[in-house]
């Protein structure tokens, strides 16, 4: 779980960085979408932190699971929207 989460933070971290870099160069509809697509994923991590947290009385070992599942599906929607930006940064060359 901790490589997965070190994952999530460089991908998330990577991805910051490349959208405050295109942000001059983005047309600003686009960047306000992808801007809003990084701020629902970061509540989506809020979110799963918040019932990681909640989770009295359910086995350590399905705590466990469904925080993988999450960061596994984070760093699945990181990814996916680094690549969207880095071809958008790709079109405006």
């Amino acid at each position: 779980m901790s490589a997965e989460l070190r994952r999530y933070l460089n991908a998330s971290e990577s991805l910051r960085q490349k959208l405050l870099a295109a942000r001059d160069t983005l047309k600003p509809a686009v960047f306000k979408e992808i801007r809003a697509r990084v701020v629902e994923l970061e509540r989506t991590r809020e979110e799963s932190t918040r019932e990681a947290r909640s989770a009295q009385g359910i086995p350590v070992e399905q705590v466990l699971e469904r925080v993988l599942a999450s960061i596994t599906g984070l760093n699945q929607g990181v990814e996916a929207l680094t690549r969207q930006l880095d071809e958008l940064i790709d079109q405006g060359d």
